[in-house]
């Protein structure tokens, strides 16, 4: 992936846009877990692309409740994938979404 001071020159050329769901439920187990999920999408140039990942859920202990920040894990020409929130011992989620944007540069 490359960083946006190498698409000065080009403008953008395609956005995707959608909300991917990583299966949030009630108790998730004794354990913590990464989730990892792949999303497909429009064919793009990755070198030429990168990708936003919004806020996913939230995680309530007894302590209070804690983000689920998605963290992109690889991007190919039809395809990202992403590390989904992780859950505590005995932790309820109320949900793991995200919305994201592949924007690809000329």
């Amino acid at each position: 992936m490359s960083n946006l001071t190498q698409f000065t020159t080009g403008g953008v050329k395609s956005i995707q846009t959608g909300v991917s769901f990583n299966g949030a439920g009630a108790n998730m187990g004794q354990y913590s877990e990464a989730q990892t999920v792949s999303v497909t999408i429009s064919a793009v140039n990755p070198a030429k692309s990168y990708i936003i990942l919004n806020l996913g859920g939230y995680v309530f202990v007894s302590t209070g409740y804690y983000a689920l920040t998605p963290a992109l894990a690889s991007l190919t020409s039809t395809a990202f994938t992403y590390i989904g929130g992780y859950y505590v011992s005995g932790a309820y989620t109320y949900y793991n979404r995200i919305s994201w944007q592949v924007i690809e540069y000329y």
